[in-house]
């Protein structure tokens, strides 16, 4: 239901759902990355911040620099925000390039400024 269900509401509850389960996986969640609906572009980018230590994710995640949404922008920002280690430089060169994307919304001003 997550990944196939045609009301975009059904697969966020479906994917909260699972993760409340505790049954995802980084491949499961990359895969929502393309997702039509921002809301579950959102919502997996939050539960992909439980690996956000490993390049691996920080890399999949670049997927996001380059889209339109402010949001789900926003969110990534805030979620590389979260990174340590060997990750860390390359997320801070993500949130720098998606800042200077979104230069003309305050919300992403301030999730850049905390985040780095």
């Amino acid at each position: 239901m997550a990944r196939f269900s045609q009301n975009a509401r059904a697969r966020l509850h479906a994917l909260w759902t699972l993760e409340g389960l505790g049954v995802l996986d980084p491949e499961f969640v990359t895969e929502l990355y393309e997702d039509r609906d921002s809301r579950v572009r959102r919502a997996a980018i939050q539960i992909a911040e439980r690996w956000i230590e490993d390049e691996a994710t920080v890399q999949g995640l670049a997927v996001f620099a380059k889209g339109k949404d402010p949001q789900v922008a926003q969110q990534l920002v805030l979620a590389l925000g979260m990174s340590e280690g060997k990750a860390r430089s390359l997320a801070e060169d993500l949130i720098q390039q998606i800042a200077k994307k979104h230069m003309e919304n305050r919300g992403m001003i301030l999730a850049a400024g905390v985040s780095l």
